[in-house]
């Protein structure tokens, strides 16, 4: 997780990476070769980091984990991964930082490398990837006194999302600010605006919430904005519910601007999480005839009919194109009433695969749609950059290009070996089980369109070096069963993507 760059060190990252095989892992013995292949560590390398982890989750009197003789033993269910981030995170220069910045100590940098004993130079080091980080969201740190400063809604919404990445609900990070009463002031929220509803949506938000009550308590409030108050006050919800939105403002003790903040956060959640029922309540439509309004819908129509000339979207159906249409006139109008780059939780949590050959077209032909047509127009703010612009959408496109294809998608595999034998009667049974795949036996003859080649012999393997293949044993077990399921994903994804570029 990008996060995890941020946070800790490489050696703690690479203890994470390994502390998530163990944590989906039963009780039993497991070989450390198995862990030593998977993380490409060496015995003295693997067995140092086991040894920190079970100082970290072996409590007094009760061994959940122990190691010896080339062997490990999980005794009992470990920590879950986001319960052991955590308690990385609570030795984390950079998280500490982060968490004292929110509470608005008034801490220089060198108070806070005294509270903590740590050395000015480490400190500079391990705040490193935080900086450049947050740099490409205009966001900057301060030592003097400690502070993140830029848009406060992008701080506002750096401040949830790595909050929420690193707690996840496990525990209430925020002692000052008392839950009953974010509760309280979730459900008028719910009330004014149409915020979608669900477990994580709503936690998340508490986190939102309770941000922005820190950040009013130390006066950092939302700049007055031109595009946002025109806006807000010229949508229909604003005249529908003009007295009611005036109350919570003075029950609250709000400014005006944290209404406008609570307007955009409703629309700029919605957005991400439906897919086809984008117009669905007063706050979206509102949006979308405003991207009418100022000229944005224009670059989404334009490059909409960029894909479709280059035949990408030849097997997309007409409601998934209207759908992506309507997302795009969304990301477009977040970069508007940002006037630049803004931080969304997929930025600290997801890294994307840019490797994957298929993927760098898309990259490709969305730096081109920027170059030629989003970094000229007199709509768009300007200080949008490249690099954030074409990720955004690039990861947008990947999503849209392939979820029908990958729910039609067939994926032929061969299969060929001792069918008499239960175990690779079992393997079958297996396979035919995913929707995807059609399964077929082995026959040299009629090899031409298969995608994929399991056989126990490798004779049959090097017959067809020009189809992805899979040798199986008569005795492998769940370990294989990983390895080709992870094998069938990358084929299926890459097989997906060839589909539509």
């Amino acid at each position: 997780m990008i996060l995890d760059e941020l946070l800790f060190m490489s050696s703690d990252q690479i203890k994470l990476e390994v502390y998530r095989s163990l944590s989906i892992r039963k009780k039993g013995v497991y070989r450390l070769d198995e862990l030593m292949e998977k993380h490409f560590l060496n015995y003295h390398q693997i067995t140092k980091i086991l040894q920190e982890i079970m100082e970290e989750v072996n409590d007094e009197g009760e061994v959940a984990l122990s190691i010896g003789n080339g062997k490990m033993t999980i005794r009992e269910c470990l920590p879950k991964i986001d319960e052991y981030r955590l308690l990385l995170s609570e030795n984390s220069i950079p998280f500490q930082f982060i968490y004292h910045t929110l509470l608005g100590v008034n801490w220089t940098i060198d108070d806070f490398c005294e509270h903590y004993g740590f050395a000015r130079s480490t400190v500079s080091r391990k705040l490193t990837p935080l900086i450049r980080f947050l740099d490409k969201y205009h966001l900057t740190v301060q030592y003097h006194p400690i502070s993140i400063c830029g848009n406060e809604v992008n701080i506002r919404l750096f401040y949830t999302y790595v909050f929420w990445l690193v707690y996840r609900g496990n525990e209430w990070p925020f002692e000052e600010v008392k839950q009953e009463r974010l509760l309280r002031q979730q459900q008028e929220l719910f009330h004014l605006f149409d915020f979608p509803n669900s477990y994580v949506l709503n936690e998340r938000l508490l986190y939102a919430q309770a941000v922005a009550s820190y950040r009013l308590q130390n006066h950092h409030v939302i700049a007055s904005n031109e595009i946002w108050r025109e806006f807000f006050e010229k949508n229909v919800m604003h005249k529908l519910k003009k007295e009611q939105f005036n109350q919570f403002l003075a029950t609250q003790n709000l400014p005006r601007e944290e209404l406008e903040y609570w307007f955009f956060r409703a629309f700029y959640i919605g957005i991400r999480r439906k897919e086809f029922n984008l117009l669905s309540n007063n706050v979206e439509r509102s949006f979308m005839l405003h991207a009418g309004e100022v000229g944005l819908v224009e670059l989404s129509k334009t490059f909409l009919e960029t894909l479709v000339r280059g035949g990408y979207l030849k097997k997309v159906s007409v409601d998934t194109q209207q759908a992506l249409f309507l997302h795009m006139n969304a990301l477009f109008m977040c970069f508007q009433f940002f006037q630049g780059n803004y931080i969304f939780l997929e930025d600290l949590s997801v890294s994307l695969d840019t490797k994957n050959s298929a993927y760098k077209a898309i990259v490709k032909l969305v730096d081109e749609f920027y170059t030629e047509k989003v970094s000229v127009s007199r709509v768009f703010a300007r200080e949008v950059t490249r690099e954030v612009f074409v990720n955004r959408m690039s990861a947008l496109l990947h999503c849209y290009l392939l979820q029908e294809i990958e729910a039609n998608l067939k994926i032929t595999v061969a299969v060929c070996g001792e069918l008499e034998q239960l175990s690779f009667r079992r393997l079958n049974t297996w396979l035919k089980n995913f929707g995807c795949l059609e399964v077929v036996e082995y026959s040299a003859e009629k090899i031409t369109g298969v995608d994929f080649l399991i056989s126990t012999s490798s004779a049959v393997l090097n017959k067809h070096p020009e189809i992805a293949g899979f040798q199986w044993e008569l005795e492998y077990g769940l370990n294989e069963y990983y390895r080709l399921y992870d094998c069938l994903f990358h084929l299926a994804e890459k097989k997906a993507l060839e589909e539509v570029l």
